[in-house]
């Protein structure tokens, strides 16, 4: 028998037979970022583990910190101990949420997911931190899950995935006084809400991208979980961006705005008076730091905020940093910018007090510390990021806007508005900064559209309205899209 602790905490697990960290955290509902999925070589997988374990892989002989080694290379063949650097969800607590019977909210994201508990009496809901997709060993960005949804065995492994997770929290969250309705309500990218549907996602990732389930009607059943989904818009206009944006519009009401949901998939309207129109661009994930060598999600020990005038860190929990967020990339690459450490290509030239120029894996890279670092390869998937963003939001403006015209507000949602300095945000070229005169941070849209649709019908007939009345502007049908790509990948 194999005795396996986790600290902090102390909670033990006993298995027969080895098995991997990687397979081990899943089994405990503790998820970590596999980028790579599974091959070693991103590095994120990371844990501090002692014990009885198999050999070193030829991937984890540049690990310079004692004692961790990567999950997804690791077996644990006798008697060990893991020490996990966040809280394991089975040690959090539910004490703030009173007795009732709940049904819960979801917003399923390519990296993360979050839900809510949405009281079935009241209408009260209670947030759940977010937790890392456990689809992530399937690869970090949505064509790759849309490849693997391809695959009739790996579609439903990532399906139950999804579930056993949520399944997982509820049995820490009911007890005889609260209870759960059984009933789950779904925002999330096309991609995520086939995968969660079990429907084949191979027509998602082929021309013309068609989309087969439009969500309005097509409701399952799984795991005794009664689901229904928001209606898509189209193949990357999903429930997220469509639920989101009847949100805003039925809490801010402006008539003329810019919308945009900045993830790994950029989803942006512009809206006119009457008219709406949407479009969406690939940014990859470097704002949810899953292809940034020291990227992460706000976890305890992220650095989230870069203060240029004293070169320190505000970081979540901790006083040392393992990583860094999106918005402290963003304040990062903002002040590489300002201080000419980058040239207009995004060349690493120099270091200075704050950022020793280095190597890290014989490759250019400016330190933040003594063990994370920003390398060459972070600030072209930055510039990639941006690029996407800003040439999208350029063709969007001119559809309806004649400068010095503009909207009159602009609407950020996700978690990104949360500590994000909108100086840096301008600087490093993600919106012009003629619209920064009136910028709202609307938090996940995504998440709030679903609470609504659960609480009252009502608004997800809004959410259908809206689906039969935005016009789509496909980006690769402007002859202009790459022209202007490129001129947005330069700092």
């Amino acid at each position: 028998m194999i005795n396996i602790t986790v600290l902090p905490g102390k909670m033990k697990y006993e298995y027969e037979n080895e098995i991997s960290v990687s397979e081990f955290l899943h089994d405990i509902s503790y998820y970590i970022p596999h980028p790579c999925a599974g091959k070693g070589i991103c590095m994120k997988c990371m844990v501090k583990i002692s014990g009885e374990l198999s050999s070193l892989s030829d991937k984890e002989y540049g690990i310079s910190e004692p004692g961790y080694r990567l999950a997804c290379q690791t077996k644990i063949t006798g008697n060990a101990v893991i020490y996990l650097d966040v809280e394991h969800p089975a040690e959090m607590s539910f004490d703030y949420i009173p007795d009732g019977n709940y049904s819960i909210a979801a917003d399923i994201g390519t990296t993360s997911v979050e839900i809510s508990f949405v009281n079935t009496d009241t209408s009260r809901c209670y947030d759940f931190l977010p937790f890392n997709n456990p689809q992530l060993k399937f690869g970090n960005d949505v064509i790759s899950r849309i490849s693997a949804g391809g695959n009739q065995s790996q579609l439903g492994e990532m399906q139950s995935l999804i579930f056993m997770e949520i399944k997982s929290i509820l049995k820490l969250f009911c007890t005889e006084k609260r209870t759960f309705s059984g009933r789950i309500y779904v925002s999330g990218n096309t991609a995520m809400q086939y995968i969660a549907s079990l429907r084949n996602t191979s027509d998602l990732g082929v021309y013309p991208y068609s989309v087969k389930h439009d969500f309005i009607n097509e409701n399952i059943r799984f795991m005794d979980f009664d689901v229904k989904f928001n209606p898509v818009l189209s193949a990357f206009l999903g429930g997220d961006f469509l639920g989101g944006a009847a949100y805003v519009m039925e809490k801010f009401k402006y008539r003329n705005m810019l919308y945009m949901d900045l993830g790994t998939n950029g989803e942006l309207f512009i809206k006119k008076n009457d008219e709406i129109m949407a479009t969406s661009c690939a940014m990859g994930p470097a704002l949810e730091g899953m292809n940034i060598t020291f990227g992460t999600m706000f976890t305890r020990g992220a650095a989230y905020h870069f203060d240029s005038k004293t070169g320190s860190y505000m970081v979540e929990k901790s006083e040392k940093f393992f990583g860094i967020t999106g918005t402290c990339l963003i304040d990062v690459i903002s002040y590489f910018i300002e201080n000419e450490l980058i040239n207009s290509n995004g060349e690493i030239v120099k270091g200075d007090e704050y950022f020793e120029a280095a190597y890290y894996s014989n490759e250019k890279c400016l330190k933040l510390n003594d063990e994370v670092c920003i390398t060459q390869t972070d600030i072209r998937n930055f510039q990639l990021a941006k690029a996407a963003v800003g040439a999208a939001v350029e063709i969007l403006l001119r559809k309806y806007y004649v400068y010095p015209e503009k909207p009159e507000c602009v609407v950020l949602a996700g978690t990104l508005g949360k500590n994000l300095n909108m100086k840096n945000f301008v600087k490093t070229g993600f919106l012009p900064d003629n619209l920064c005169d009136n910028v709202i941070f609307a938090g996940n849209t995504s998440l709030e559209s679903a609470k609504l649709s659960l609480i009252d019908e009502k608004f997800r007939k809004k959410i259908i309205l809206l689906k039969e009345n935005v016009k789509i502007e496909y980006l690769d049908t402007q002859t202009d899209f790459n022209e202007k790509f490129i001129d947005h990948i330069l700092f």
